[in-house]
């Protein structure tokens, strides 16, 4: 294995990926070298279920990406980005609500309806902290923030990893994230509060039913693998 930030392996590179122990740490070696993280971390944990799956992923795969949601980049993002990257974050929350949560930017017309069961669980959870979503697309106010904010700062680590990741790839709903995360909302419930405002669900064009059958488990599958990960790691 040439480098270890190369996508694709040869079945040779492959073979070569093999779990030892070192300090009381179980990780990966590569060729007799320590297989790292972009920042140069060795790909260890004391726990030899994380390191089995990233070996396993890899040989299903044949790459360890860093560009996708997968074990191996959620991983590299815990220990290389979480401690700058998380904060930044959380410090743009006003803006990300308001400017680009789909939550937070109703339809027009009576799918309205529709959207707001699609996230029933981010209303119920909101309700329990005194809060509403806010309506006619108004800008949240000082107290919303307050409860999100707090919401995430009490993430540890791996859940902070999963709701970074799981954002940064969707792009769609900061707040349908975080609900995956504290185990508000399943992952199907998570991939139709995104779709739910998209032009090809089945409630706007039932026309488009193809592209929204082969959209949803795309997102279900993200939020799955994410949700492995803030439960274990």
């Amino acid at each position: 294995m040439k480098d270890h930030r190369a996508k694709h392996w040869n079945t040779r590179d492959l073979q070569a990926l093999d779990i030892r122990t070192k300090d009381g740490c179980v990780g990966l070696y590569a060729s007799d070298k320590p297989l790292t993280t972009p920042a140069g971390l060795w790909v260890s944990h004391t726990t030899r279920d994380i390191i089995s799956a990233i070996q396993r992923e890899a040989w299903l795969t044949g790459k360890l990406d860093v560009t996708d949601i997968n074990y191996f980049s959620l991983y590299a993002t815990q220990y290389d980005l979480i401690a700058v990257s998380f904060p930044q974050l959380v410090a743009q929350l006003p803006h990300l609500l308001e400017a680009h949560d789909i939550t937070l930017t109703h339809a027009p017309g009576p799918e309205h309806v529709d959207q707001l069961w699609a996230w029933r669980a981010l209303v119920q959870w909101l309700a329990a902290q005194q809060c509403t979503l806010p309506n006619d697309d108004a800008a949240p106010d000082a107290h919303f923030i307050d409860v999100v904010t707090r919401a995430l700062h009490a993430l540890h680590p791996a859940q902070q990893t999963a709701v970074m990741t799981l954002y940064q790839n969707h792009r769609a709903s900061l707040l349908l994230v975080l609900m995956v995360v504290l185990g508000q909302c399943t992952a199907e419930e998570y991939a139709e509060g995104i779709m739910i405002v998209l032009p090809h669900h089945p409630t706007f064009d039932m026309t488009q039913r193809k592209q929204y059958a082969k959209q949803l488990p795309l997102y279900m599958r993200d939020a799955q693998r994410s949700n492995q990960v803030r439960m274990s790691w």
